[in-house]
């Protein structure tokens, strides 16, 4: 996914960044990386199921990964998520 790390570092270097946070819905098995404060303008599928939101200025708000017990259990195997 090298189209992420670009975007987190063009917003990391370009304006200013609070401390990343992270939250999770159990529902939708989707877990919000949250960069920034902002209203989300739009978003863009970087990889299948993975999206980043940004603002009306293109600014890196959240990444989010999409049933992400489906996406890491063929990533790294469903043994090491238990």
């Amino acid at each position: 996914m090298p189209t992420t790390r670009l975007l987190l570092q063009a917003t990391m270097n370009d304006g200013p960044l609070h401390k990343p946070t992270v939250q999770y819905d159990p529902q939708s098995d989707t877990p919000y990386f949250l960069v920034q404060d902002g209203e989300e303008e739009g978003f863009v599928e970087v990889a299948a199921g993975v999206n980043v939101e940004l603002d009306q200025e293109g600014q890196l708000l959240c990444v989010e990964i999409l049933n992400t017990s489906r996406f890491l259990g063929a990533t790294i195997g469903p043994e090491r998520l238990a």
